[in-house]
């Protein structure tokens, strides 16, 4: 099934002529004209790409793509701005963006983009995923933490870390091999993913360790 893209702007004649498109092309769309409807659209949505423009009023894509990410870290953003010479690429990807497009420009162009930043982040993925859990690695685990600890930072929100050791995995495999010790970590791994928010960090560290940023 085709995920939706969530289009923002406050340019309704846009917003209408991006839909109609990205639609009539088998993308499903979402279209907003304000960051506060868009973050209760994506509360109640599973879109995978955000595309949102950078001046609007009462919030800006800035702001927009920070809270978004903070809601759904794995979501892909790409920012629109008619203004590039007001446009800080830095600013945007410290926010959380992939990529931006200037306007105006075409569907095939956008749609250039959005394949080529979701190519991207599929071999983003797999570099910070844990083969055997399914979680995030090591190197994927710091590398969002690191983001999330900036975050809480500029926010003065608060952070916490839970870290768990799996007990006697090393009994577990010279006992009775590595692959029940295998199948013993996947299964403590599924019950972590059950327990925890999906928009929480959870990783495999080494070994039996496994650690959750909520």
């Amino acid at each position: 099934m085709e995920k939706q893209i969530i289009v923002v702007d406050d340019e309704e004649l846009l917003l209408n002529m991006l839909k109609e498109s990205l639609e009539a092309l088998g993308h499903p769309c979402l279209t907003f004209k304000n960051a506060k409807d868009a973050l209760a659209g994506l509360a109640s949505s599973l879109p995978d790409v955000l595309i949102t423009d950078i001046s609007m009023s009462q919030m800006s894509g800035l702001e927009l793509t920070k809270e978004a990410k903070r809601i759904r870290p794995d979501l892909i953003v790409i920012m629109m701005t008619g203004y590039i010479e007001d446009f800080s690429y830095d600013q945007a990807i410290e926010a959380g963006a992939a990529d931006f497009i200037k306007k105006p420009f075409t569907i095939q162009e956008l749609l250039m983009r959005v394949n080529h930043v979701k190519m991207q982040e599929k071999l983003r993925t797999i570099s910070i995923t844990d083969e055997l859990t399914g979680l995030l690695n090591r190197r994927g685990f710091f590398a969002l933490a690191e983001q999330q600890l900036k975050m809480a930072g500029r926010t003065k929100a608060e952070m916490a870390l839970l870290f768990a050791d799996v007990d006697s995995l090393k009994t577990v495999n010279d006992t009775f091999g590595h692959q029940e010790g295998d199948r013993a970590l996947t299964a403590i791994a599924d019950i972590f993913r059950e327990t925890f928010r999906d928009s929480d960090i959870l990783a495999r560290m080494k070994g039996g360790g496994l650690a959750d940023v909520p």
